[in-house]
Formats: C-alpha cells, structure tokens, sequence
C-alpha cells in the first residue's frame, strides 16, 4: 500500500517576547524512498505557530490526498489539539488553515513522536527549523 510520511517542526527563537522572536519551520516527506524537505522562517511569531505551519506547509505539499498520509511530531499542542480535540485558545488563523489542509485527505493520521531523541527524521526537521531561527 502506497504511503507519505511526514515529519514536522517548528522552532522560535525569542519564544517569550514575540516583537523580537524569529520562527522557523520544516518539513520531511518521504514518499516511495524519495525524500524532499522544505523550511520557511517567519517574525513575531512562537514556536507553537511555528509547529502548525509546517504542517500546514507539508500538507500543501502534497499532490494526491488519496494517498495514506501518516504526520508524525512531537508538538503535544498539535497532536492533542488534532486527534483529542484540545481547545483552540490562540492561533484560530492557522488553526482554520490546517483544518482546511486536513479536510483534503481522505486517510490522514498524526503520531506523537519524542522530541530530541534518537529519531534521525524528527532530529533532522528540528535542525532545518533552527537553523531558520537564526
């Protein structure tokens, strides 16, 4: 069966005075052994922000929402928010965007994965995130 994976990450430098902080964004898909990566950067913004717009980001990327598509993170915010129905407080823009992306795929699952671990695809899409801080 024909599958994408996606890992996400966003990063914000500056977290807590968002005048000053720099966000950074990536993604990894992986579809029949090819991989493609993207990144973005954005200002004024937090790393929760920034975990929802790579995504978002990844989403847009894919051409065929027929296609089994597994998310894999490790933002407990947007995992939780996602498959638990968490309470959306802040970030409705992103929020309605994500769901939109979301409502284009007929089989769609996200997974929680441990954050700065032994995981070289979530270690890899952290890094392409930071680096977009700077």
């Amino acid at each position: 069966m024909e599958e994408i994976i996606i890992y996400t990450d966003g990063a914000c430098s500056n977290n807590q005075d968002t005048k000053k902080s720099v966000g950074g964004w990536a993604y990894l898909l992986i579809y029949k052994g090819s991989k493609k990566t993207n990144s973005g950067k954005a200002y004024q913004t937090t790393n929760n922000r920034m975990e929802i717009k790579a995504i978002i980001e990844a989403l847009k990327a894919i051409k065929k929402p027929t296609i089994k598509t597994k998310v894999h993170s490790d933002s407990s915010y947007v995992i939780n928010t996602v498959t638990l129905g968490w309470k959306k407080n802040k970030n409705h823009d992103l929020w309605e965007e994500l769901e939109e992306q979301i409502n284009r795929f007929s089989n769609i699952e996200f997974i929680k994965v441990k954050g700065h671990d032994t995981n070289e695809y979530n270690n890899l899409v952290d890094q392409l995130a930071v680096e977009m801080t700077k």
